[in-house]
C-alpha cells in the first residue's frame, strides 16, 4: 500500500520545495512522487492534517540512556517512546552506561536494537578507559563495530597529553571527538552560575571560565593536529566568543552544539532553589542566553540537543545542594525552542539545528524532501499552543523542567520507510 500525504508544507532548506505546500506519495518506503499537482489514487492510504508541516526527522546528539545499568531510569524501549513523542528518528547515545560502551560487542548490541517506534540508536564509543582521561579505549575496534563518534560524555578531557592523543586517533579513525569542555574540578562543589544571585543563594559559583579554559587549550592543540572536534553543550557568552574565533582560525573542523534549555531559560529559574533546573553546566545569565541566539543567527552553532538525562524522583526532590544535575527533555525540545525563539523563521531554524546540522557534523548522508529519498521524516504543527504536562512524558523518568510551562508546536508523527507512526497511537 502506498502512502499519500496531502496538502503538507515542506520545511527543508535543502529541498526545492522548501516552504511550499505539496502532496507526497511514498511507495516501498521511498518518495516516488512529490509536488503540488500530485493526485491521490484509490488504493492510497491518505495522511492529511490541518496546518501539517514535514521535515527530515530530528537527530539528537548526546542522549543519555539508563539501560544498561539504570533501567529504573530509562530502558531502550522507554527511550524510543520518548524520542518518538519528540519527533526524533535518531539518537546518538552517550557511552556513559553501566557497563560503558567501551567494547566492540557493546557497540554492536546498541546498533542492533529495534523498537516499535523505529527510532535508530547510534552509539558513541567511550574515549578513555573508565572516563579517567588517561588511557585510550580501543578506538579502532570500536569504530569498526560502528561507533559514530568518541566522547567521555559529560566528563571533560582535562589532560593536555590525553587530548592530543585523542585528536590524533580521531583523525586516524575518521570520526569526530565530542568534547564537553566543562571542567567540574575548576571550582569544587560549584552548583550555579557565578553572579550576584549565586552570592545571595550562598552556593559555590560556576564561572564561564570553566569551559573557556579548555576551549582555548583545544584550539591550540587543533592548530597542531588537523582533527574534527565537536564542542558539546556550550553555555556562555564567553564560549561563543571562543567559538567564533576558533571557526575563523580552523574552519569547520570545529563544530558546536547547545542544549535547548540554555536557549529557553536563565539562572532566574533556580533562584528559589528549583532542582528541576539544576543542570550541568548551570543555566546562565540573560546576556549569555541572548548571545547563544546571536551565535545561532550567525551560523556558528551547528545543532541543538535535548541534553536528555533521565533521573528518578528521589534524585531531584531533595534539597538543592544534594540534588543531581540533569533534566529529561526529548519530548519537549522542539516545542520549547519554538516557544522561546526570538529570531525570525523559527521553524526553519529548528529544522536546520535539529535535522540538518546534526547529520552534517556527524558526516551522515543528508535526508531531504525529494523523489527517491527513503522516508525518514517528522510531521508536526508548529503553531499549536499548549501546556506541557507530566502525562506528556514518555520516559520512565519525569525530571522534565517544562511541566506546566507554555509550549509551541506539536509533533503529529513520523514517517519511517513504509511506516506511518502517529503520536496518537503510541
Amino acid at each position: 500500500m502506498s502512502l499519500f500525504i496531502s496538502d503538507i508544507k515542506v520545511v527543508d532548506p535543502q529541498s526545492p520545495f522548501h516552504k511550499k505546500v505539496v502532496n507526497i506519495r511514498v511507495e516501498g518506503g521511498s518518495i516516488t512522487e512529490l509536488g503540488p499537482t500530485i493526485e491521490k489514487r484509490e488504493e492510497d492510504r491518505v495522511i492529511k492534517v490541518e496546518n501539517g508541516h514535514i521535515s527530515p526527522s530530528w537527530v539528537d546528539i548526546g542522549t543519555q540512556s539508563g539501560e544498561p545499568g539504570y533501567e529504573h531510569r530509562e530502558t531502550w524501549t522507554s527511550l524510543s517512546k520518548a524520542a518518538h513523542a519528540g519527533g526524533y528518528g535518531h539518537l546518538l547515545v552517550r557511552p556513559n552506561t553501566t557497563p560503558p560502551l567501551d567494547q566492540a560487542p557493546a557497540i554492536r548490541a546498541v546498533k542492533q536494537l529495534e523498537t516499535s517506534e523505529f527510532v535508530e540508536f547510534h552509539p558513541m564509543g567511550l574515549a578513555s578507559i573508565n572516563t579517567k582521561g588517561k588511557d585510550l579505549t580501543e578506538w579502532l575496534d570500536l569504530e569498526d563495530a560502528g561507533a559514530q563518534a568518541f566522547s567521555d560524555g559529560p566528563n571533560a578531557l582535562r589532560s593536555n597529553a590525553f587530548m592530543l592523543k585523542a585528536l590524533k586517533y580521531s583523525k586516524r579513525v575518521g570520526k569526530p571527538l565530542i568534547h564537553t569542555p566543562h571542567d567540574a574540578h575548576f571550582i569544587p562543589g560549584a552548583m550555579v552560575h557565578e553572579s550576584q544571585q549565586s552570592v545571595e543563594m550562598g552556593l559555590n559559583a560556576w564561572p564561564s571560565a570553566s569551559e573557556t579554559l579548555l576551549m582555548d587549550r583545544d584550539i591550540n592543540l587543533m592548530e597542531y593536529v588537523s582533527a574534527h572536534v565537536i564542542w558539546h553543550n556550550l553555555s556562555s557568552a564567553a564560549a561563543m566568543e571562543r567559538l567564533e574565533r576558533a571557526q575563523k582560525q580552523l574552519g569547520r573542523r570545529v563544530s558546536a552544539g547547545v542544549g535547548y534549555l540554555y536557549l529557553c531559560y536563565t539562572e532566574a529559574e533556580v533562584s528559589a532553589f528549583n532542582t528541576a533546573f539544576k543542570l550541568s553546566p548551570p543555566l546562565r545569565a540573560e546576556q549569555d542566553r541572548l548571545e547563544l541566539w546571536k551565535s545561532i543567527e550567525k551560523g556558528l552553532i551547528d545543532y541543538v540537543s535535548t541534553d536528555h538525562f533521565p533521573l528518578e524522583e528521589d534524585r531531584k526532590k531533595i534539597p538543592f545542594p544534594y540534588a543531581d544535575f540533569g533534566a529529561e527533555g526529548l519530548e519537549s525540545a522542539m516545542s520549547g525552542f519554538l516557544a522561546h525563539c526570538p529570531l525570525e523563521d523559527a521553524v526553519t531554524l529548528w529544522v536546520r539545528l535539529a535535522a540538518i546540522g546534526p547529520r552534517k557534523v556527524l558526516n551522515w548522508e543528508p535526508v531531504s524532501l525529494k523523489v527517491g529519498q527513503c522516508a525518514d521524516f517528522t510531521i508536526y504543527k508548529p503553531t499549536s499552543q499548549w501546556i506541557f504536562q507530566k502525562q506528556d512524558i514518555k520516559s520512565r523518568s519525569k525530571n522534565n523542567p517544562n511541566i506546566d510551562r507554555q509550549m509551541k508546536g506539536r509533533i503529529l508523527g513520523r514517517l519511517s520507510g513504509s511506516h506511518w507512526l502517529p503520536i496518537s497511537e503510541k
